[in-house]
């Protein structure tokens, strides 16, 4: 568990990465998402899209903590055998780590 985030993943496929974050106690702190294929960064997104209903449930006092990230073209086939990785870029703290069967992918047989 990650005691100065909290955060969520609405949307994982084989497109994009969409959800929500925020610092637990530094509420309008603007955070910024690095993407990993194991070791390679993949890019990186800023969060501060705008959510209606992290505001509506009192979880961001501005809602604007919303993130997209959109994943490369053949993304899936890299991910068979990898490891998608969400890690705060300020701190290099992990978020979480997406495996190939979040996606409904069965790794490579080796």
């Amino acid at each position: 568990m990650n005691f100065l985030y909290q955060f969520s993943i609405d949307v994982y496929s084989a497109s994009v990465v969409t959800g929500w974050i925020r610092h637990r106690f530094l509420a309008n702190k603007s955070i910024t998402i690095q993407f990993y294929l194991d070791d390679a960064l993949l890019g990186e997104s800023t969060a501060n899209l705008l959510r209606e209903d992290v505001k509506a449930q009192n979880l961001h006092p501005t809602g604007l903590c919303g993130f997209s990230f959109s994943l490369p073209d053949g993304f899936t086939k890299q991910l068979q055998n990898s490891h998608l990785r969400l890690v705060v870029k300020e701190t290099d703290t992990a978020l979480t780590t997406l495996a190939p069967e979040h996606l409904g992918l069965a790794p490579r047989a080796k």
